[in-house]
Formats: structure tokens, C-alpha cells, sequence
């Protein structure tokens, strides 16, 4: 019993990581398959380690070359910029009313408006003289020998056909529409045959003035020239800008 007791211990020797490694991985078959999918792994690691990138960047020592990149794309984009804003104006096709003033839909506008003016204030006039019994506000055109002829009824139907037709022009000119601009131009024509038949050269003068862009605007519409798509970026005048 004593000699039992006096042998000395033995010595564990440790044994390398690598042994244990294989002899936990090769302990039992619950294990394998970590194992294996570690190993995997690792080497999906290495092979994305290995494997060059195909990004090409600019070297950090040249500043030069990435000062040469920029200024090339500054220089690219205000090119860009600067031809989508730029917009080249096409060359006016049409007439202008009296050579400078205002394109002929402007024109129109703007003498059927003083048309319908000056025939309702005349219209008033017409019936306050017709009212009070006085001659002395009827209008040239009609004092001497129309009115007389046919008298009340007759003025006040021609005064109503004009202010209706100056309407229409105003309607044709502002829908680029020849149907009621030909009512207007139409009118007009009769207006100056009347005035020239009375010796009213004012009115016949006057009637002219208002035929000549109703003509003209008619054809531009009829050849295309004055439409909704040209009239703004290519037809559009005016003297004082607007």
C-alpha cells in the first residue's frame, strides 16, 4: 500500500489544436456537416480575396488628372445646359399692320374692340335723337339720305349688325377661325360701299383701315401661317413689347 501510494503522477502531455481540430470533426457524424460547411467558407474567403477588383480609380498621387476630370465634366454639363436652353426664334412669316406696329390678329383685336366702342356710344346717340326729335346726333352716314329713306328701324338693324360682326372678328382672331372673321371682313365691305355711296369719305376711310387686316389675317390663316403653334414663338408683334 505505501509503494502504491509513493509512485509519482504521471504526466499529461498536451497534444497539438490541429489533432483536435480533426479528431472533434471525425468524433461523431452529428459534426460533419459544420465541419464541411465551415470549410466552405474559408474557402469562398480566400477565393473572394484573391479575386482582383475590376474598379479603375484615379491614382491619389496625380491631383493634376482629377483636376483634368472635373473641369471636363464642368464643362460638359454647362454645354448641356446652355443648348437645351437656348432657343433659336424663327424668322417672321406674316404681315404686320403697317410694317411695325402689331402682327394682324393684334390688329384685329384691337380695331373691332374700338368698333364695338364707337357703335354702342353712336347707338345711344341714335336713340336719344330719336328720343328728343333732334337731328343734330345722327350720324353722317345715315342723316341725309338713309334715314330719311327708311328712318329709325333701318339704323338701329345696321347699328346691331355692326357691333355683332366686330364681335365675330374679335371671336375669328382670338380662335384663328376664317367663319367668323369673314363675317366681320364681310361687314366691312358693305360699311365702305355705304360710305362711299353717302360721300362719307371718313367712314369709307375708316372702313378700309378696318379691312385691310381682316383680309390679311384670313390668308395667313387659310395658308397656315398664322396658327395657335406659330402665332407665340414665331408671329406674335408688338411695338411696345407686350
Amino acid at each position: 500500500m505505501q509503494q502504491a501510494a509513493e509512485d509519482p503522477p504521471t504526466k499529461m502531455t498536451p497534444q497539438p489544436i490541429a489533432q483536435s481540430s480533426t479528431m472533434s470533426c471525425s468524433s461523431g457524424s452529428s459534426h460533419s456537416s459544420s465541419c464541411s460547411s465551415s470549410h466552405s467558407h474559408s474557402s469562398v474567403v480566400e477565393a473572394f480575396e484573391e479575386e482582383p477588383t475590376s474598379v479603375v480609380a484615379v491614382p491619389l498621387g496625380e491631383p493634376e488628372a482629377e483636376d483634368e476630370l472635373h473641369k471636363e465634366a464642368a464643362a460638359s454639363a454647362s454645354t448641356s445646359s446652355s443648348s437645351s436652353d437656348t432657343v433659336i426664334k424663327e424668322p417672321k412669316l406674316g404681315h404686320s399692320f403697317f410694317f411695325f406696329l402689331c402682327d394682324m390678329r393684334r390688329a384685329v383685336v384691337l380695331l373691332d374692340s374700338i368698333g364695338i366702342v364707337i357703335g354702342v356710344v353712336m347707338l345711344g346717340v341714335e336713340i336719344n335723337a330719336y328720343m328728343t326729335g333732334s337731328d343734330d346726333f345722327k350720324m353722317p352716314l345715315m342723316a341725309d339720305s338713309t334715314a330719311r329713306e327708311h328712318g329709325f328701324g333701318v339704323i338701329m338693324v345696321l347699328k346691331c349688325i355692326s357691333i355683332v360682326c366686330h364681335l365675330a372678328g374679335i371671336r375669328g382672331a382670338m380662335r384663328f377661325q376664317i367663319c367668323p372673321l369673314s363675317f366681320a371682313t364681310l361687314w366691312d365691305f358693305i360699311y365702305g360701299v355705304l360710305a362711299m355711296y353717302d360721300s362719307y369719305w371718313i367712314g369709307f376711310t375708316k372702313s378700309l383701315l378696318v379691312l385691310y387686316p381682316h383680309v390679311v389675317l384670313c390668308s395667313e390663316i387659310n395658308q397656315g401661317i398664322m396658327t395657335p403653334e406659330t402665332y407665340g414663338p414665331r408671329e406674335k408683334q408688338s411695338i411696345c413689347g407686350v
